[in-house]
C-alpha cells in the first residue's frame, strides 16, 4: 500500500543511506534516472546515473553530507536534473535526515518537486520586468530631455520674441500721439506678464541652474519660491560631502522634492513642510515632511495599481530606476513623511 501510494504522486521520493547510495525511490525518481524497478536503483550513487552530468551528481552528494554530518533537515534546494532523453528540468528539493532508534543517522529521506514550468515563467517575469525597466528609464530619459529642449526654447526663443515686442511697443509709444498711449501701456502690461509667464513655465519645464549651479542651490531656489506662493513655511536643512551627483539623481531628487511640495500644497493643509538633504560616501538621504492632514498610504498604494496617485507612482519609478529605496509613511492628523534613499552613483561624465 506505501508503495502503491509513493508511485501515485507527482513529487519525487527517495532514501539514501550514510554512504549516499540510494535505497529505495518512488516511480517518478527512477523514471527520471532512467530505472525501471525500484531493485535496479537499490545500491546505486549519484555518480552512477548515465545521465547526471559531474557537477549534478557532486552537488547532489555535497548536499546528502551537509543534511547527514549536521543532523538538520535541507530545505527549498533549488537543482537541476538531466534526463535520460537529455532534457534538463529543475528541481526544488527537500532533505532530511533519517535516524536510528538510538539517534544515529543512518542515511535521509528526499523529496523534490519539478519546478520547470515555474523557473520559466519566474524567469519570463524577471526578463520582461527588466525590459520595462529599460523602458521606463529611456521614457523618464527622454522627457527630461524634451523638457530641457523646451525649457531652453521657451526662455531663449520665445522670451526674445516677447522681450522684442516690448521694446518696440515703447519705441512706438514714444512716437504716437498722447492719446494712443494708454493702449500702449495696456499692450506692454500684457507683453510683461506673458514674458513672466514664459519664464515661469521655462524654470517649471527644468530649472538651468540644476546644472550650472547643482542641486542644493537649485533646491534653495525652488523653496524661496515657494515661501511666496505656497502658504506654508518650508524649511530646509542640507548636509552636503562635496560629491558631484549624477545628472539622473540630480533631476529625480529635484522632482522628488517639487512633486512633495505640490502635493502638499494641493492635498494637506500643512503649516510647515521640512526638507532634509543628507549626502554620504554611501549614497544621498532625502526626506520631505509635513504636519497636514495625512492620508490613507495602504489606499493609496491600492489607487496606485489602478492607475491613480501618479505623482506618488512617479516619484517611486524614478527612485528604482537608480536602485534606490522609498518610504512613504503617512498618518491622519499628523503629516506625511516621503524618505529617499539614492545610492552613490559616477558621474555621467565620468560612467
Amino acid at each position: 500500500m506505501l508503495a502503491l501510494i509513493l508511485d501515485s504522486i507527482p513529487q519525487g521520493v527517495f532514501w539514501k543511506d550514510r554512504d549516499s547510495a540510494y535505497r529505495g525511490a518512488n516511480r517518478v525518481v527512477r523514471l527520471a534516472m532512467g530505472y525501471d524497478s525500484e531493485e535496479s536503483i537499490v545500491g546505486k550513487k549519484d555518480h552512477d546515473v548515465a545521465s547526471f552530468s559531474r557537477e549534478q551528481a557532486d552537488f547532489y552528494v555535497r548536499t546528502d553530507s551537509i543534511v547527514m554530518e549536521s543532523g538538520e533537515p535541507q530545505f527549498d534546494i533549488q537543482e537541476t536534473m538531466t534526463l535520460p532523453d537529455g532534457s534538463t528540468i529543475c528541481l526544488e528539493t527537500n532533505k532530511k535526515p533519517l535516524h536510528d532508534p538510538a539517534g544515529t543517522v543512518i542515511g535521509l529521506l528526499g523529496t523534490w518537486q519539478d519546478i520547470t514550468a515555474r523557473k520559466r515563467t519566474d524567469d519570463e517575469l524577471l526578463a520582461s520586468r527588466e525590459r520595462l525597466l529599460i523602458l521606463s528609464r529611456h521614457l523618464i530619459s527622454a522627457q527630461e530631455a524634451e523638457r530641457r529642449r523646451i525649457s531652453h526654447e521657451l526662455h531663449d526663443e520665445i522670451g526674445q520674441v516677447f522681450t522684442a515686442v516690448s521694446l518696440h511697443l515703447q519705441l512706438v509709444k514714444s512716437n504716437i500721439p498722447t492719446e494712443c498711449s494708454p493702449l500702449i501701456d495696456e499692450s506692454l502690461q500684457i507683453v510683461g506678464k506673458a514674458i513672466q509667464q514664459v519664464r515661469e513655465m521655462s524654470l517649471n519645464m527644468r530649472p538651468q541652474m540644476l546644472d550650472d549651479f547643482g542641486l542644493v542651490a537649485t533646491l534653495q531656489w525652488f523653496i524661496e519660491r515657494q515661501r511666496k506662493h505656497s502658504g506654508f513655511e518650508v524649511l530646509f536643512d542640507a548636509r552636503t560631502a562635496g560629491q558631484e551627483l549624477s545628472s539622473d539623481s540630480r533631476i529625480t531628487c529635484y522632482r522628488i522634492v517639487q512633486e512633495a511640495i505640490t502635493n502638499i500644497q494641493r492635498h494637506a493643509q500643512a503649516e510647515h513642510a521640512w526638507i532634509t538633504y543628507d549626502e554620504s560616501d554611501v549614497g544621498v538621504t532625502l526626506s520631505v515632511r509635513d504636519d497636514g492632514r495625512g492620508f490613507d498610504v495602504i489606499a493609496s498604494e491600492q489607487r496606485i495599481s489602478r492607475g491613480h496617485c501618479l505623482g506618488l507612482l512617479g516619484i517611486r519609478e524614478r527612485v528604482e530606476l537608480l536602485d534606490g529605496k522609498c518610504e512613504i509613511r503617512s498618518e491622519s492628523g499628523v503629516g506625511t513623511t516621503i524618505h529617499v534613499f539614492l545610492p552613490s552613483q559616477l558621474n555621467a561624465s565620468e560612467s
